[in-house]
């Protein structure tokens, strides 16, 4: 499989800016280490697309997740790329 594009839509960035202030509020490094993390965990999807986990409460193989606890990055893979969609924290129930 060729290369994909890794983007994110707004409310994944949105997700993601409210958890690293939720965190950043008692624990500043702990948000960087967080985001970090977080970006880290999705590195590898521009080479390996398909590695992240189908989504279990959807079963669509063209929405895939990869977690990095406690958090569930949601993304779509298409022909031409991958969009992030959702940053979800693993408690929230999906359905």
């Amino acid at each position: 499989m060729k290369k994909l594009p890794l983007l994110w839509s707004e409310p994944a960035l949105q997700d993601l800016r409210e958890a690293v202030e939720y965190i950043r509020a008692d624990n500043p490094s702990a948000a960087r280490a967080t985001a970090a993390r977080i970006r880290q965990g999705l590195e590898r999807l521009p080479q390996f697309p398909l590695s992240g986990r189908v989504v279990p409460e959807f079963a669509d193989a063209g929405l895939r997740e990869v977690v990095v606890a406690p958090f569930r990055i949601v993304y779509q893979v298409t022909d031409a790329r991958m969009l992030v969609l959702r940053v979800w924290h693993s408690r929230r129930d999906l359905t």
